[in-house]
């Protein structure tokens, strides 16, 4: 039916190594992407060095087919594609994602860094994957995913899927946001009773976020952890819009010591657990791809680990 069930509840308890030249390599992609966006005037074929890396796509875990999709008021552009998405472990469970242009100007990008509209990676996969298995813990709850990109996958797949009560995808780049809103109004019909919210939230170490303070029960975040230099405004957005007692989930690949760095940084205000294998079948997966997939697929920036935050005892705010 259209139960929107799932584990049993009790919130998110659950149950590698690479060279220097891969580091190097990875440190020269995101080098070139960060030249990108401070400076217009970058070659934007500057981008197929950093593009190449996603020969490979997914992990297998939700299915996806090209669908033709009418979403009212909007024209459809020349290269963009609409995918319907379903998961084999949830029959009944379907969404309508827009994946956005295939090319994208500098200008979209400069103001803040949102490597979103340039590529969806596994992480938002495996984000979306996982709210779908323990979707019974978002039951009432205020969600909100930071960080969403183009598509706001797993957002939508908390509001399709369980009983929240209201839930926010929301980016700092504003073209994520129009784009976000098209897939929420595509898939409106599958969200029953859960207020569906799109919000341009760009993370800032000096906002006071008064619109969302103490607001969520669970903060949602994909592969948002690549530039260091917004670590702290991340962490302290979260600060402020997370509930005393809500909790964090964050899927992020170790990507050269950028994940590892966060954690450092986080540890002052959250308590902060790893967890490396955090669902058998993802962890199958990604199995398969080191031993079929070696020449494409890379663990330190394809293999999401997931961490759980929540904010330390003695160290909320007082109401």
């Amino acid at each position: 039916g259209n139960d929107k069930g799932g584990l049993p509840a009790g919130r998110l308890q659950s149950c590698m190594s690479f060279g220097m030249s891969h580091t190097a390599k990875v440190k020269q992609r995101w080098a070139l992407l960060r030249e990108a966006v401070v400076n217009k005037s970058t070659d934007i074929s500057l981008f197929g060095s950093i593009a190449s890396v996603r020969r490979f796509k997914s992990l297998g875990l939700l299915s996806s087919s090209s669908v033709t999709v009418a979403v009212a008021g909007h024209d459809v552009l020349e290269d963009e594609q609409w995918f319907e998405y379903g998961c084999h472990k949830l029959p009944d469970f379907r969404l309508t994602v827009r994946h956005c242009a295939k090319t994208v100007s500098t200008e979209q990008l400069v103001g803040f860094n949102n490597t979103g509209n340039i590529c969806v990676w596994p992480s938002e996969e495996v984000l979306a994957y996982y709210c779908l298995k323990i979707r019974k813990c978002f039951s009432s709850s205020v969600v909100c995913e930071l960080g969403a990109g183009m598509t706001g996958l797993a957002g939508l797949a908390v509001a399709a899927a369980s009983e929240a009560a209201e839930v926010i995808i929301s980016d700092g780049n504003q073209q994520s946001v129009l784009s976000i809103e098209l897939n929420v109004d595509a898939n409106a019909k599958t969200f029953g009773t859960t207020s569906v919210k799109t919000r341009c939230i760009v993370w800032d170490r000096e906002a006071e976020f008064r619109d969302y303070r103490k607001k969520f029960d669970f903060v949602l975040c994909a592969d948002c952890l690549f530039f260091t230099d917004c670590h702290e405004d991340l962490l302290h957005t979260m600060q402020v819009i997370l509930k005393d007692e809500g909790e964090i989930v964050i899927f992020a690949p170790r990507r050269s010591g950028t994940l590892s760095a966060f954690v450092s940084k986080a540890k002052a205000l959250f308590q902060v657990e790893l967890i490396e294998h955090y669902d058998d079948s993802v962890w199958e997966h990604q199995q398969q791809a080191q031993q079929n997939l070696p020449a494409i697929y890379e663990q330190d920036i394809h293999y999401p680990i997931k961490l759980n935050l929540r904010k330390l005892y003695g160290r909320t705010e007082k109401t």
